[in-house]
């Protein structure tokens, strides 16, 4: 009886084989496989490509099957090559036998192919990134930095010092820090200051001004900032500029209008620390020794 059922059992699975083996389509179709989700290759005839489809070995890299049988594109990543659902569906890998000519690469593995991914060495980079300030389209919208306000030169360090022109408020003097530009337009400044012993409960109005080449050069623009801080503390004061068309590689100034050094005074390290400048005292003489502590942004 057991050998029977032995013999019953073979019998049939050559049977199976034999009409399976007869059912190779011919090039650019599909067919229904026995073997979902498995490695096609075994029963000689291509690879999987969609749940009960099987690629026929004889088409050009999967190309026909996948047109036919899957609402899939097929996509390159840092696991190989295989099928990327569109749809919400089963999905198993294709191509495994080689390169496929026809598959979309997504070498960094961040979910975006090449065709959409405008860096596809970076995985920080595309389509669904958050733009920021580095020179870079993040996003992959075809604009770098997207205009955002970005930092262009800073000379922001640490410091214990502080200066500032006299005693009495009254705007007795004014500090200048000169800067060289490497973008246009200058659109903001951030000067970080010390409030004295002098300083008003009720807040202070304290001005900048942008001047051309020197610290007497003509004036490009006048920004006032609302002071409000405790006696003692270093603040970052920003000051918002109307759009200033500046030349990268020129040479502008900060001008800093001190009211006195009881008030406000302004920080600096004390040593050289921004090459693209240099300080001037209250007078104007240049300070080869200092550079104030300042930020300018332009607009990307």
């Amino acid at each position: 009886m057991k050998k029977n059922l032995i013999l019953s059992i073979l019998i049939l699975g050559v049977m199976l084989s034999v009409a399976f083996a007869g059912a190779t389509p011919e090039k650019g179709t599909c067919v229904i496989g026995p073997n979902q989700g498995s490695n096609a290759e075994s029963l000689g005839q291509g690879v999987v490509t969609q749940a009960g489809s099987v690629c026929d070995a004889s088409t050009e890299g999967c190309g026909a099957c996948l047109e036919q049988c899957a609402p899939y594109k097929k996509i390159k990543d840092l696991y190989g090559c295989h099928s990327l659902c569109i749809e919400d569906d089963w999905c198993n890998p294709m191509c495994a036998a080689g390169e496929d000519p026809d598959c979309i690469v997504d070498n960094d593995g961040d979910g975006y192919a090449s065709d959409v991914d405008c860096d596809d060495n970076n995985a920080e980079v595309n389509p669904g990134a958050v733009e920021v300030c580095d020179g870079i389209d993040n996003d992959c919208n075809g604009i770098i930095d997207d205009g955002l306000i970005c930092e262009d030169q800073a000379n922001d360090v640490g410091a214990t010092i502080s200066y500032g022109c006299g005693i009495t408020p009254g705007g007795l003097g004014s500090l200048f820090q000169s800067f060289t530009p490497g973008a246009s337009p200058l659109v903001a400044v951030d000067i970080r200051l010390r409030a004295g012993g002098g300083f008003p409960d009720e807040g202070y109005d304290t001005v900048i001004n942008i001047r051309e080449g020197t610290h007497d050069g003509d004036v490009l623009g006048t920004a006032t900032t609302f002071v409000t801080t405790l006696i003692g503390t270093q603040i970052v004061v920003n000051f918002e500029l109307p759009e200033i068309e500046v030349t990268p590689g020129n040479t502008y100034v900060i001008e800093w209008i001190s009211p006195g050094d009881s008030v406000l005074t302004w920080m600096g390290p004390g040593s050289d620390t921004y090459a693209g400048g240099t300080a001037f005292g209250c007078t104007g003489i240049t300070i080869s020794y200092l550079d104030f502590i300042f930020t300018t942004y332009t607009i990307a």
